[in-house]
């Protein structure tokens, strides 16, 4: 039986789930191919002085962002970090 997140209760947790599959394919070639891509990341929507404001593309969780180190391709490649105004500035 698996939960919700597709655990199975009685497995101990950080143990991963993998389907068991089993192929027969007799004289023929058999293939599988298993591929996942997302496309996520950041667009530069503003300049405001000396910072960039970005919009996010894809599905990217905005909390993980900060302190996150960044690499800007333009003309020139610009290092950066993602910073946010604290909430009290914020508005």
């Amino acid at each position: 039986m698996a939960t919700a997140h597709g655990r199975n209760p009685s497995q101990p947790a950080g143990q991963s789930t993998r389907p068991k599959m089993r192929f027969r394919c007799g004289a023929a070639a058999c293939h599988l191919v298993a591929a996942h891509m997302d496309a996520i990341g950041l667009m530069v929507t503003a300049q405001v002085g000396d910072f960039l404001r970005v919009t996010e593309i894809g599905g990217l969780d905005a909390r993980v962002l900060p302190g996150q180190r960044v690499l800007v391709h333009g003309r020139v490649d610009l290092p950066g970090v993602i910073a946010h105004p604290p909430p009290a500035l914020a508005a």
